[in-house]
């Protein structure tokens, strides 16, 4: 079994089968905007980063049930910030299968790499990617460190559109 993976904004699976990646991070790293004033994140008061990760399982080797877990793990000694359960069954003559995980928000304690670790089906892989920061004097109030624990930006208000027509009968 060979492993992959990809972060970014969001996955979804489509009707096909195929799957749509939004904001994908192709270098792994990701860049925060924050504004000069804005503290740094803590263990305590980490931010809250919107993130998808997919994980991609290839060149299966068995049909059996797989099952085990994924945990990142922030820069330094700190415990992991997230930590998910595995537990998955190939299609029959599958080789290949896909696991989403959408981590909104993920803890953020501190800036620097995260280290990925997949055990799945007595294998272990290892991945990672990378949080920046940015420091903008005209950057939005967010991220900023949250009073409980991490937090999401505000909700983008939605553009009013026109409804779309999927399939005209003539």
């Amino acid at each position: 079994m060979k492993f992959s993976f990809y972060i970014a904004d969001s996955f979804e699976a489509m009707q096909s089968g195929k799957l749509l990646a939004v904001g994908l991070f192709a270098d792994k790293v990701t860049v925060l905007n924050a504004a000069l004033e804005a503290p740094d994140p803590t263990p305590e008061r980490p931010f809250g980063v919107p993130l998808s990760m997919l994980l991609c399982l290839h060149a299966l080797d068995t049909q059996d049930r797989l099952q085990g877990s994924c945990s990142i793990y922030p820069p330094g000694d700190l415990p992991a910030v997230a930590t998910m359960v595995i537990d998955i069954v190939p299609s029959q003559g599958a080789t290949a299968m896909n696991v989403i995980a959408s981590l909104h928000p993920l803890p953020i304690p501190a800036i620097g790499y995260y280290r990925v670790t997949v055990e799945v089906g007595g294998q272990t892989f290892n991945d990672g990617f990378e949080i920046q920061l940015r420091r903008l004097a005209d950057a939005p109030p967010w991220p900023v460190q949250a009073k409980l624990g991490a937090m999401s930006p505000a909700p983008a208000k939605k553009a009013k559109r026109k409804p779309r027509i999927a399939a005209q009968k003539t």
